[in-house]
């Protein structure tokens, strides 16, 4: 069910990539034309998967020695945290090829991506996808794992419609990265499955409070930036 929901997403995001409006006429700027755009998507797709799927398997080695097929062909098994790694690596190099901007890439190719992010959240969900309890979870008012996941089923699914919502997009990358980050650090507070700990803390939950933290600067400077611009015209 996983895998299904996931193509979905994908799939989804890929035709909304195609379709989606572009006011600010970010295609000519980046002179990228839709094709190379839809390479750039899936590649960050692939990579992320990629990224995520590993990140896991070194996270849980412990598994991985004991049923090595299972870890690696199974099902579910994938991180957050590497997907983000992944993505962005891969983003990276196609922007790098393409001579194109970093930021209006991003930008361009974050809604789709977020679709993606939704797909995955939404087949967790269906997938019942909350391991036994391990260990308490890091907030004592923490829902249980059914309402922690329809909340953050719901997070997700409501922020790719702010943001095709907007009528400016200037803040696009900003807020959809620190809002991606913060679902994902409500995600890991609440989260009874075991993890890596780094001086009493979650890796996961210093990882997402880590990109929150940086998505959030980048937001602030995305405004700056478009106040100064608004001031010399």
């Amino acid at each position: 069910m996983y895998a299904v929901v996931l193509t979905i997403g994908v799939l989804a995001g890929g035709f909304l990539l195609l379709f989606q409006s572009d006011p600010d006429q970010t295609i000519n700027r980046l002179a990228l034309p839709v094709q190379s755009q839809v390479q750039g998507y899936l590649a960050v797709c692939l990579c992320g998967l990629a990224g995520a799927r590993i990140a896991h398997l070194l996270v849980h080695r412990h598994l991985s020695v004991e049923d090595v097929h299972g870890m690696v062909f199974g099902g579910g098994g994938l991180s957050w945290e590497g997907a983000v790694v992944g993505g962005l690596a891969a983003l990276g190099v196609f922007v790098r090829l393409r001579h194109a901007s970093f930021l209006r890439t991003g930008k361009r190719l974050v809604i789709p991506l977020l679709m993606v992010h939704l797909a995955a959240r939404i087949g967790w969900l269906l997938s019942s996808g909350q391991a036994p309890v391990a260990s308490p979870p890091t907030l004592a008012w923490a829902p249980d794992a059914a309402q922690a996941n329809i909340i953050i089923a719901a997070a997700s699914a409501l922020l790719p419609g702010i943001l095709l919502a907007m009528r400016d997009d200037r803040l696009r990358l900003g807020l959809a990265a620190t809002g991606a980050a913060a679902i994902q650090l409500f995600a890991t507070l609440v989260s009874t499955r075991p993890v890596m700990l780094i001086a009493g803390l979650r890796l996961d939950s210093a990882f997402a409070a880590v990109v929150l933290l940086l998505s959030f600067a980048l937001l602030v400077l995305q405004a700056i930036a478009g106040t100064n611009r608004s001031k010399k015209q």
